[in-house]
């Protein structure tokens, strides 16, 4: 299974940040994620990116919540998530970064 440059990035990111289980739940979860999964307007993957440079928190959690959208996690591209729990881990929600890992993991059946 060949992985897109873009979760290969995300994934080098994450282990930076992150602990083992979470590493491990994105891991199974890139190998379960349905092909067809919803991407993102690029705006929210910049704007997060942007609030996440400038440290405001709020701006990270509108946009890390945006970017998940309001469907199931099972229709959210793996990158997106990785993205997600990145800047909420790293603006301090280390408890809702792992739960949201968590709740992407088992919609994909991991």
């Amino acid at each position: 299974h060949h992985l897109h440059p873009v979760t290969r990035a995300s994934r080098t990111s994450f282990r930076r940040r992150f602990g083992p289980e979470d590493i491990a739940l994105l891991a199974q979860l890139d190998n379960a994620a349905p092909l067809t999964a919803q991407v993102p307007s690029p705006a929210l993957a910049l704007g997060l990116d942007s609030a996440v440079a400038g440290k405001r928190i709020g701006e990270i959690i509108l946009f890390a919540s945006a970017s998940l959208g309001d469907g199931t996690m099972a229709q959210v591209d793996v990158a997106t998530i990785a993205r997600a729990v990145a800047a909420l881990k790293g603006a301090g929600f280390d408890a809702e970064a792992h739960a949201i890992a968590l709740e992407a993991a088992l919609a994909n059946g991991v």
